[in-house]
């Protein structure tokens, strides 16, 4: 029977020890399914998942689904800041096919093997703009 619990690994950084440690235990102790996304991160997220899955024990490992997620994507901040340095990034969100199987593969890299259930992330970001574009199509 699967645990009804869920690992949630947004805040999973790699190089610190305790998030390894405690995902594997979690693991280890009967927890079997972990969440995760491609943008938690910047796939650091699924790094940590990747490495602590292939630590497991067999007879563990075969019994863990993995979740994921795509959507958002951070580009480059585009232009100089007013002080004359680089901008931050902004948050972006696609659910265009392309980057949906350009997202898949990275976060099967990273995994290690392709998550069990790869979900789109918010898509009513992507979907606002349409319904607002419609709607006005339609009031005019």
């Amino acid at each position: 029977m699967t645990s009804r619990l869920v690992a949630g690994t947004s805040r999973l950084a790699e190089g610190v020890a305790a998030h390894k440690d405690s995902l594997k235990a979690a693991l280890i102790g009967g927890v079997r399914v972990v969440d995760t996304a491609a943008s938690y991160g910047g796939g650091s997220s699924e790094r940590v998942v990747g490495r602590v899955l292939d630590s497991l024990p067999g007879s563990v490992k075969k019994d863990i689904i993995i979740v994921s997620k795509f959507g958002y994507h951070f580009s480059s901040g585009g232009g100089a800041a007013a002080e004359g340095g680089a901008a931050p990034p902004r948050v972006e969100h696609s659910m265009h096919p392309a980057f949906m199987r350009e997202e898949l593969a990275a976060s099967t890299a990273r995994l290690g093997r392709p998550p069990d259930f790869f979900l789109l992330d918010s898509p009513e970001r992507s979907l606002q703009p349409l319904v607002e574009k419609r709607n006005r199509a339609v009031r005019a």
